[in-house]
């Protein structure tokens, strides 16, 4: 990560979260250059008070052997909350048609990535 933030000439910071969840959803419904956005506040709603959430963002970069890189960004709801909340997300990423998302288990210190019914290329 050190590399990373290096060459992105960021700076990294610990993270001092040590319990519950951050999942980074996508608003994106699926990968086409028309699909719909959803925004924050339609995120804020339907989960309430049981988790916080603000407005980040997708950023990927794939390359390939020809030296021609892909790059990817998306608007993105950051989520955080109790791991007793975790279900109120994976309702939120079917309603909001992801393939695919992210979640951070800081209890457990690990993470993992939850496919959808809506995954077209499964991992």
């Amino acid at each position: 990560m050190t590399r990373l933030a290096n060459s992105l000439a960021t700076v990294l910071q610990h993270d001092s979260m040590n319990s519950g969840f951050r999942v980074v959803l996508g608003l994106k419904e699926g990968y086409e250059d028309n699909a719909p956005v959803h925004a924050i506040d339609e995120v804020i709603k339907a989960l309430g008070s049981s988790c916080c959430a603000q407005l980040g963002e997708v950023f990927a970069i794939r390359s390939a052997e020809e030296k021609v890189h892909s790059i990817y960004t998306e608007p993105a709801a950051v989520i955080y909350g109790s791991l007793a909340d975790l279900q109120c997300v994976y309702g939120l990423a079917n309603a909001f048609g992801q393939e695919r998302f992210t979640v951070e288990d800081f209890t457990k210190k690990a993470s993992y990535c939850v496919e959808t019914p809506y995954c077209t290329n499964p991992d």
